[in-house]
């Protein structure tokens, strides 16, 4: 689930290299981004975790929440330097989403991703 969003994510970055400074493109690719992320924060909390996986899960769902709300920001940005300040965010954020998703994965008995 959480692949889709950082998919998403890499391919937002190939398309903010050729919107050529359109910021009504970068802005609607900001917003395709969260609205993942979103959907994947929903179905993280509707799924039936361990008692002993909540920490975990609550600390991967806020590492979501993070990055709608990174690309919430980006959506409404309108300066290159905003751009970057949001991508160096998300990224700082992705790291923390992988690294929590890892320990849920831990957590259930499953491979972690990288």
């Amino acid at each position: 689930m959480v692949s889709t969003g950082d998919v998403q994510l890499q391919r937002l970055s190939t398309q903010l290299n050729k919107a050529n400074g359109n910021v009504a493109v970068i802005q609607t690719d900001f917003r395709e981004v969260a609205a993942t992320y979103r959907h994947v924060a929903t179905q993280v909390q509707s799924l039936p975790f361990p008692a002993a996986a909540h920490v975990d899960v609550a600390a991967m769902t806020g590492a979501l929440a993070a990055l709608v709300s990174d690309s919430e920001q980006g959506s409404q940005a309108v300066t290159p330097a905003q751009f970057d300040a949001v991508f160096t965010k998300l990224a700082a954020d992705q790291k923390a989403e992988i690294a929590a998703n890892n320990a849920v994965n831990h957590d259930l008995g499953i491979n972690g991703i990288s």
